[in-house]
């Protein structure tokens, strides 16, 4: 079973570490983010 929360701000480091490349982080993030890698704040904005 899977259970959903909330997202919340500590979490974004953790999600922002699972790009280990550039084309892993483009094919998850499309165009939501800039640059690569990512910051949390960045992911908190979206």
């Amino acid at each position: 079973m899977m259970i959903l929360r909330t997202f919340n701000i500590n979490d974004a480091s953790t999600i922002l570490s699972w790009c280990k490349d550039k084309h892993a982080f483009r094919l998850w993030s499309a165009d939501r983010y800039k640059d690569f890698p990512a910051q949390p704040d960045e992911m908190m904005e979206h």
